[in-house]
């Protein structure tokens, strides 16, 4: 132990012990400093082991305790903790810690207690529960006595300086007993003998195999000590039938599986039986009738049968146990069940699986009458096992539900919409059965298509004649399209516009009514533009024949939006509201060949090429053919009114009759006479909005209707 002598010394000593602390403080930073927090325990035990808690403590090198006794070499040596053990010469006084920053003197003394010692434990072999007795010495000091596992006692029987008496905790288990003296960092001693503790043993179990539900004798020794059996890992028993200490009586869980068995006693280790113990499983000897017909009951035998609480047909359905007992089983077959192997599953998860599939009964069509009818109409079929029959599918992929058969006769009514051609029994599994018998079917209401046209493009109005027209409630163009807008329709005549979309070549238009009755038309193509019948006959193409003037577009000649490769008339606009004109000519600047149609009025049309880029939502697009003779007549276009924002996915062609033009701004009744006079002005105009315009003009000719 290091001493100060005198006042003098003292005060060097103290002066260099601060200028080396300034040294240290300038070139160290304070989380490099050693740091203790704690240390103990004190009173020590010779031969105990001390402890020293702190920072950076990898930089002491030397611990000295009293009397001068330096230790260099630790048990444990970390910047956090230090552990060493306290030598037989080691008397009362200070601890001093070295290092390379200085020294350090902790303020509290260590105080060497008197050792305890533990000589003897009486008896060594015991059950939990019993009492034993620990002697020695300086029991005084023990308040504390730990079991194997950390179970603790501190309530004692009995307690003097030389023996403490103790019950033994039913949760201890084999192991050394520790003596503690209970504080912070605690004193302890522990025994160089190990406390036997019983702990339930097994010899044997009988039966094995044992049924699930039914009682399993357990023998071997301690068994009262049982708190709990484990069956296959996770079934816990914790009521037996019987106990004692040779023998347990319990139930067998009627979900537990073959494996292995353990004892747990109270102190939660797990003793396992010798031997696993094996579990009896049904057997499925035989199933009846095969074949067996959804909906109807099968008779299982075998053994064990009890144990099955689920039972499994093809597809995955489930069946409906309706009785059972060890040796049979009644069962229901679900109504969907499939052709397969049948499982049996019991309460434990345990899968046994018939030897082979079983067999289901399909219908037999033996008559169908009546064979020609009118949908709506009701087919009645005879034969065998009809009652499984869900539903009747007709040619054409129509389906009639079935309620109220028999065995023997089912009744259905034929779809709308359905064909002629054989039927089709769908049973309640999904099974089918077609039948030999064909029938002949009428539709009840049979809308007839008389005349249309052989070609029409997107945009355009087709007028399409027959009987019956009426009844068509969906209109359906290629591909899958449903017309939206139509103009006149009665019993013999219906005007429908072919959607912007349609498959452009020859194609076909599917006409359904109401009740699902379809009709296919004649071949029709569908074309983007018409070609260029009488070049004679053009008013504006933009390449020869130019309006006089425009101030709403440009002719340009873009690869990309040219029709054939010529000039077009190209109008982009943003939201334009109010008049504008696309183009416009007079015989000042030019001739129109209206001359060529003179009085033909009726056997005329025109006819614009045009297509439209951005959705145009408001507006009007305006045809104009002016006279002095016979006034000014006008015809206004605007799908977008009655279909919402329009555009044309290519190039389209707008027919107009010409008996469509009328005067008064185009809402009059008055029609053109003869074109010849029609030379005070002609062209395209546009009126209203608001509305973006982003479109192209071609091709604005008069055409004869053939």
């Amino acid at each position: 132990m290091f001493i100060i002598k005198n006042k003098i010394t003292a005060f060097i000593s103290l002066l260099i012990l601060l200028t080396g602390l300034m040294l240290n403080s300038c070139k160290k930073d304070e989380s490099d400093a050693v740091e203790l927090l704690s240390w103990g325990p004190s009173p020590a035990l010779r031969g105990g082991e001390l402890k020293f808690i702190g920072n950076n403590l990898n930089k002491v090198n030397t611990i000295v305790l009293p009397d001068n006794i330096e230790i260099t070499t630790f048990n444990t040596f970390t910047p956090e903790l230090i552990t060493l053990t306290v030598p037989e010469e080691t008397v009362d006084g200070y601890v001093l810690l070295r290092t390379g920053d200085g020294d350090i003197y902790p303020k509290t003394m260590l105080i060497i207690s008197e050792p305890i010692t533990i000589d003897t434990i009486v008896p060594s072999s015991v059950r939990p529960g019993d009492i034993i007795s620990i002697q020695g010495d300086y029991f005084n000091l023990v308040n504390e006595v730990i079991f194997t596992d950390k179970i603790s006692v501190t309530e004692f029987v009995s307690h003097t300086k030389t023996e403490i008496e103790v019950a033994v905790p039913l949760e201890a288990q084999t192991g050394v007993i520790t003596l503690s003296n209970g504080d912070t960092i605690p004193l302890t001693v522990e025994s160089a003998m190990e406390l036997i503790v019983a702990a339930p043993a097994v010899t044997s179990m009988t039966p094995n195999p044992v049924k699930p539900g039914t009682n399993l004798t357990i023998t071997g020794t301690n068994l009262d000590l049982t708190t709990q059996i484990e069956f296959s890992i996770t079934k816990k028993v914790s009521s037996f039938e019987s106990i004692s200490a040779t023998q347990i009586v319990v139930e067998v869980p009627v979900n537990a599986l073959a494996g292995p068995v353990s004892m747990i006693p109270a102190s939660g280790i797990l003793v396992a039986a010798p031997e696993e113990l094996a579990m009896i499983d049904p057997v499925i000897t035989g199933i009846s009738p095969d074949p067996a017909k959804t909906g109807q009951d099968i008779t299982v035998t075998g053994t064990n049968l009890d144990l099955v609480n689920t039972v499994t047909f093809g597809g995955g359905s489930e069946g409906s146990i309706v009785s059972g007992s060890t040796t049979e089983l009644t069962v229901t077959v679900p109504e969907d069940a499939l052709e397969d192997v049948v499982t049996f599953i019991t309460v434990a998860g345990v899968s046994v699986v018939s030897d082979d599939a079983i067999s289901l009964v399909l219908p037999t069509i033996t008559d169908i009458t009546p064979l020609s009818l009118l949908t709506k109409e009701d087919i009645t079929i005879t034969g065998t096992d009809l009652d499984i029959v869900a539903a009747v599918r007709f040619t054409g992929g129509k389906e009639a539900q079935v309620s109220g058969g028999t065995d023997i006769e089912i009744t259905a009514t034929v779809p709308p919409g359905s064909l002629s051609g054989t039927v089709t029994l769908i049973t309640t599994n999904g099974s089918e059965v077609n039948s030999v018998q064909s029938l002949t079917i009428t539709p009840n209401l049979a809308p007839e298509i008389v005349a249309m046209p052989a070609m029409a493009a997107p945009g355009e109005m087709i007028e399409i004649k027959g009987f019956n027209m009426d009844v068509f409630s969906e209109v359906i163009f290629p591909i899958d399209l449903n017309a939206t807008m139509f103009g006149l329709k009665n019993d013999t005549i219906m005007q429908v516009y072919v959607p912007l979309e349609v498959k452009l070549g020859p194609g076909t238009i599917i006409f359904i009514t109401d009740e699902g009755e379809y009709v296919e038309s004649p071949e029709i193509t569908f074309v983007s533009v018409d070609p260029v019948v009488d070049p004679a006959l053009i008013i504006f193409d933009f390449d020869t024949k130019n309006p006089g003037w425009h101030n709403g577009g440009t002719i340009e000649n873009d690869p990309i939006l040219s029709l054939d490769g010529s000039n077009y008339l190209r109008v982009d606009l943003v939201n334009q509201n109010g008049w504008i004109t696309f183009g416009a000519q007079n015989s000042d600047g030019g001739t129109m060949p209206g001359n060529i149609v003179g009085t033909n009025v009726s056997d005329y049309v025109v006819k614009v090429d045009i297509k439209v880029i951005d959705p145009i939502t408001a507006g009007r697009i305006r045809f104009r053919f002016q006279s002095d003779a016979e006034g000014d007549f006008w015809y206004n276009f605007q799908p977008w009114v009655e279909s919402g924002p329009y555009t044309t996915p290519n190039w389209i062609t707008i027919t107009i009759p010409l008996t469509d033009f009328h005067d008064s701004d185009g809402a009059g009744t008055g029609v053109m006479n003869d074109m010849s006079t029609f030379t005070k002005e002609w062209g395209i105009n546009w009126d209203g909005g608001p509305s973006n315009i982003n479109l192209c003009i071609d091709n604005y000719r008069f055409e004869l209707i053939e």
